[in-house]
């Protein structure tokens, strides 16, 4: 983490200022977390910004951030639905993998920009001073405001087809903010990598690709045999999405195993991921 210290020389006929921009030797997380606080109206100006400029000359704007899940949930009901006939149960599967659709594209969208986020934003980085490890939060707020918007589509899905609302229903700012810290930490990893290795970037997308299908996105976790059931409980991408379904649609709650698994992956990532972007950051600057 790193400091501000101004200091001024005076000379003959001018005073100059000169800002250092110092290593905080003993910063702390509540540090860092304080620091983030500070600053956080430069990264909500930034992720404003950065929706303004995603869609400045597209013809439908902001509509395409319903577009895109509609298409993708009316192909896969297409193809899954009623060709493959996957079981979904008592839900609509347009429901279904709807509801499972939104909290992977948050997911894998936050992980994605976040890993780029910092070859992204490189301009700011040697002009403006602020906290960069705030820098990887720009997309992930970016890509906060899309879901939400895509979440009353869902909503609006769940009325068409008559499914009812639940009483746990609740517990989705939980789940969702749980979903962004395990993103967050995933490209805390990333994103110093991908500064210096831009293959990391490429590899993450071929990555949450290849974890798409290990999980049950377009799936219920019912679709494989029931010895094989235990597997998702190690997988937590696997565990909030059958929290969400649970929380809106009303399925089966993961496992108290899948639980602890979520918590003990996202607070381990969290850890590693501060690690690597503290020991990588003075570096970040001479290779972007």
């Amino acid at each position: 983490m790193n400091t501000l210290r101004s200091s001024k020389t005076a000379s003959s006929t001018h005073n100059h200022t000169f800002t250092t921009i110092e290593p905080h030797s003993k910063s702390t997380i509540s540090h860092e977390i304080r620091e983030l606080w500070q600053y956080r109206e430069i990264f909500i100006a930034l992720a404003f910004r950065d929706i303004k400029a995603r869609y400045k000359q597209s013809v439908l704007g902001i509509l395409w951030v319903i577009i895109q899940p509609i298409v993708t949930c009316l192909v896969f009901t297409i193809v899954f639905g009623y060709f493959v006939r996957v079981d979904s149960g008592d839900t609509p599967y347009p429901v279904f993998v709807f509801s499972g659709l939104l909290l992977w594209q948050f997911f894998s969208r936050n992980l994605g920009e976040g890993t780029g986020s910092l070859v992204a934003n490189s301009a700011f980085i040697n002009k403006v001073y602020f906290p960069r490890m705030g820098i990887p939060l720009i997309g992930l707020l970016a890509s906060s405001v899309d879901f939400l918007l895509a979440l009353v589509v869902l909503f609006v899905l769940m009325i068409w087809f008559g499914v009812a609302f639940q009483t746990q229903i609740i517990f989705a700012p939980l789940i969702i903010l749980v979903t962004f810290c395990l993103s967050y930490a995933g490209a805390l990893i990333f994103a110093p990598l991908n500064a210096i290795y831009r293959d990391v970037g490429m590899a993450i997308g071929y990555g949450t690709q290849f974890l798409m299908y290990l999980s049950p996105v377009i799936y219920p976790v019912s679709f494989l045999p029931e010895q094989y059931h235990w597997i998702f409980d190690f997988n937590p991408v696997a565990t909030l999405l059958n929290w969400m379904r649970w929380a809106l649609i009303g399925t089966d709650l993961p496992s108290s195993r899948a639980f602890i698994v979520l918590g003990v992956t996202v607070f381990v990532c969290l850890t590693i991921g501060r690690t690597v972007f503290r020991k990588l950051e003075p570096s970040i600057v001479d290779r972007i």
